[in-house]
């Protein structure tokens, strides 16, 4: 095979890849806008529901499986990823009425025609604009490698050769550093997920022991004042002694989540029932 043939061959090669090349950065370039919108729709928001992104003909695997099952509808699955603690994304398939909830983070991956990538829409742009920054890259690649075949036969377009090669280069730089951008950014994205999470997990458990503390409060005075029922109802030294003490019980209530707050609140409780007993004198 002569010079000449294998030349053209690199140069046909070479005229399609770059043509591709021109196709993937008008897609990545649309992608951008979308994951903008994306953010800019998210920090407008007052809504805590997460909003999710069909793509079509995608899987989302993420690493870990959490729940799976029958579901008829999109939303139906959605809701199954909602409900799941940690969960990425899920996919879809309304043939087979079945959805699959995952948790971790991982490409985007091909399926077949009917099935459906559910992801959060800002999650979604950032991982099709790091998919398309990825192809990108790989193609500077491929027409860098080519243009290299091509150095002992094309003396004559070196100087073309290289001002394509240095945009290349520019390019490729810039791709590379909104690559690590977009990796930080999805980083970033986990760790506030997970963190409200935790808050949520937090708030609920301090709910939870707040009632539990105010029920036994109020049960203890209850009995308090069934004992005290038929009692002489007199504004005397006893009297205002324990309005003052069931009074400084329900302000140490509102005070129960920090730790001074249930040593004083569980100290006035007893402080309460020794005096109800008996077992220590009262007024």
């Amino acid at each position: 095979m002569s010079n000449n043939t294998v030349s053209n061959d690199t140069l046909i090669k070479i005229e399609a890849l770059q043509k591709e090349y021109e196709s993937v950065l008008q897609q990545y370039q649309e992608a951008v806008k979308n994951y903008i919108a994306a953010i800019q729709s998210s920090s407008s928001s007052t809504s805590t529901s997460t909003v999710f992104t069909s793509l079509q003909g995608r899987t989302w695997w993420g690493t870990k499986g959490l729940t799976e099952g029958a579901a008829n509808t999109q939303g139906e699955c959605e809701a199954m990823c909602t409900s799941a603690n940690n969960c990425s994304g899920a996919t879809f398939n309304p043939v087979k009425h079945y959805c699959w909830a995952r948790s971790g983070n991982s490409k985007i991956t091909p399926g077949i025609s009917t099935d459906q990538a559910l992801l959060p829409t800002q999650k979604a742009a950032l991982l099709v604009m790091s998919s398309l920054n990825d192809r990108l890259v790989a193609l500077s690649d491929e027409i860098s490698n080519e243009w290299i075949k091509l150095q002992p036969q094309v003396a004559a377009q070196k100087q073309e050769k290289n001002k394509s090669q240095l945009k290349l280069d520019a390019s490729y730089k810039r791709l590379i550093e909104q690559k690590w951008e977009m990796e930080q950014q999805l980083e970033e994205y986990n760790s506030a997920d997970r963190e409200y999470q935790d808050q949520h997990l937090f708030v609920i458990q301090n709910n939870t022991q707040y009632r539990l503390w105010l029920l036994v409060t109020l049960i203890v005075v209850l009995i308090t004042i069934k004992k005290m029922i038929g009692a002489p109802m007199s504004l005397t030294a006893n009297a205002i002694f324990w309005i003052i003490l069931f009074t400084l019980l329900f302000i140490l209530t509102f005070n129960l989540k920090q730790s001074t707050g249930f040593a004083m609140w569980a100290f006035v409780l007893v402080m309460i029932i020794l005096m109800r007993t008996g077992i220590l004198p009262s007024l």
